[in-house]
């Protein structure tokens, strides 16, 4: 495409169309809706639960630390299973090992049968996950991966919103052990949803092998680990998670709490902002992340981030705390999808599944190591204390990324060097022909 050329249809057409190009978008955006809501119900009652059977606060972390670290375990196996067996059979069995973990979770006698039964869902949850943006990359272009994602991480957030109110109105009116009956519910609908609305997506690789198998550039796995690029973008994406769960949802509301003497009802109300303008920033995102590269929307939004968590670490009023996580959650709203796309790209179109995988692994990693490292910082000196280093961390990733990080090269890109060499060699021929 050259540069007097107007955008495609694709890059330029809204929301809803890319819903009627691509009905597997519509139906796993249903989906992870569906999942998250699942999810998102035991994510309240997990700490309450555990403690009916009278552990200690250090063996609820571990209770709640055991989903992540199950997930971080089994992304990259998950990536590769989906690049050898296909995508839809893993979307199928991950709802369903969901389910398995919830009935054990709801049947456990004991404590560490509870852990155990929280790791399967953990275990479901990555195969599930890790095959859905496979799915989104087998489906989306270079010119419209950006939104896609967008949508696709729009589902995940408005399943996660709304389902820890909707598992504490179940588990306060009806018990404790009743939501995870109602999660068992939600991921049998989702396996229902992939078995009767999904079709097999591994194979556009190889019939749109033209565009998408072509590129020498195309890198196993293992291979991205030598990529700095790879590595950039990773770091980035864990210190999204990192930030995610170890900032917004563990020092933030202590710090809100003891610090600014802020009520149960505050707290909710200041997570609530930062969920909101995820949602509410997620179609500029995709619009951005298409129109001006992936990396020209990853530095900015990685850098507003940490702002965000600065001005949460100084607030000294609750205004001001309202205001810094308003900023955070504008920056992740972009954070999130746009790292996806840009390993994507990287993948150009080769191992989607493996590939993704291990940044999904690399991802976890924040996403289990945020909680503890922010706790203990916290403990080692104060809650601003730790959010000082989370934003500090995060301005780092995103100078370096920045810096080192190279735009993934495009299909477009690809499109116009073959235009200007077929060019080129007919001008040759021509030249000869005189």
């Amino acid at each position: 495409m050259s540069g007097t050329e107007q955008p495609s249809p694709k890059r330029t057409g809204g929301l809803f169309h890319l819903y009627r190009e691509n009905p597997v978008l519509l139906t796993l955006s249903i989906i992870m809706f569906t999942n998250m809501l699942g999810f998102g119900m035991i994510v309240p009652v997990i700490p309450l639960y555990g403690r009916t059977f009278d552990v200690s606060s250090t063996m609820i972390g571990l209770l709640v630390t055991s989903f992540g670290v199950a997930r971080l375990v089994f992304n990259l196996p998950a990536g590769r299973l989906a690049d050898r067996i296909g995508r839809r059979k893993l979307l199928i069995a991950g709802p369903l090992i969901s389910s398995v973990g919830a009935a054990l979770a709801f049947l456990s006698p004991d404590y560490w049968l509870l852990v155990a039964a929280l790791s399967i869902q953990g275990v479901g949850s990555a195969v599930y996950a890790t095959a859905a943006m496979t799915t989104l990359a087998d489906i989306s272009t270079d010119a419209n991966r950006g939104r896609m994602m967008s949508l696709h991480q729009g589902s995940l957030l408005l399943g996660s919103a709304f389902g820890p109110t909707i598992g504490g109105i179940i588990g306060g009116f009806f018990g404790l052990q009743s939501v995870f009956l109602a999660a068992i519910f939600m991921y049998l609908a989702v396996a229902f949803l992939a078995f009767t609305r999904v079709e097999e997506t591994l194979q556009r690789e190889v019939s749109d092998g033209g565009r998408r198998g072509r590129s020498a550039a195309g890198a196993s796995a293992l291979g991205l680990l030598l990529n700095f690029s790879f590595l950039a973008v990773a770091m980035v994406s864990m210190m999204v998670f990192f930030t995610r769960t170890g900032a917004r949802a563990t020092v933030v509301p202590l710090r809100g709490a003891e610090d600014l003497f802020m009520s149960p009802t505050m707290i909710g109300a200041l997570l609530t902002v930062a969920a909101i303008l995820n949602v509410l920033a997620l179609p500029l995102a995709g619009w951005g992340i298409d129109t001006f590269g992936r990396k020209n929307m990853i530095v900015p939004s990685i850098m507003i981030s940490g702002v965000g968590v600065f001005i949460m670490a100084t607030a000294p009023s609750v205004p001001l705390m309202f205001l810094g996580i308003a900023i955070y959650g504008a920056g992740t709203g972009v954070a999130g999808p746009a790292p996806a796309a840009y390993v994507a790209d990287l993948a150009r179109g080769r191992n989607y599944g493996a590939t993704l995988g291990l940044f999904r692994t690399m991802s976890d990693a924040g996403f289990v190591l945020g909680p503890i490292l922010l706790g203990w910082l916290s403990d080692l000196r104060s809650f601003s204390f730790a959010l000082y280093v989370n934003a500090a961390l995060l301005v780092i990733v995103g100078i370096l990324f920045g810096i080192f990080a190279k735009e993934a090269r495009r299909e477009d890109d690809d499109d116009s060097e073959e235009e200007e060499a077929a060019s080129s060699e007919s001008e040759s021929k021509d030249s000869a022909r005189r």
